[in-house]
């Protein structure tokens, strides 16, 4: 509703973008993998808030669409990262 009353572009997927923020938080303080899939999933929301006015010719949003694209990338190398830093642990404990 408050997003209605400040004429907010796509209401609904503002308001489901804004739950995966904050489910992705969640998961952030939990030191979830998780919450790298849950922030990609946000992303691709968010970007389908930003895609729509370019692709009706409003050019400006174009640095906040190339931003999500690189969080996806950030996102994705957290996930490859959580996962190489999992092994090595893994490895270590094994030797003890």
């Amino acid at each position: 509703m408050l997003l209605v009353f400040f004429d907010t572009a796509l209401p609904l997927i503002s308001t489901i973008s804004s739950v995966f923020t904050i489910l992705g938080m969640y998961f952030s303080t939990r030191m979830s993998i998780i919450n790298y899939y849950v922030y990609i999933i946000q992303s691709f929301i968010k970007g389908a808030l930003w895609i729509s006015p370019i692709l009706h010719g409003n050019y400006e949003n174009m640095p906040v669409l190339i931003a999500t694209v690189l969080y996806i990338i950030g996102d994705i190398y957290g996930i490859y990262n959580w996962n190489r830093i999992k092994k090595v642990q893994e490895g270590k404990k094994n030797e003890n």
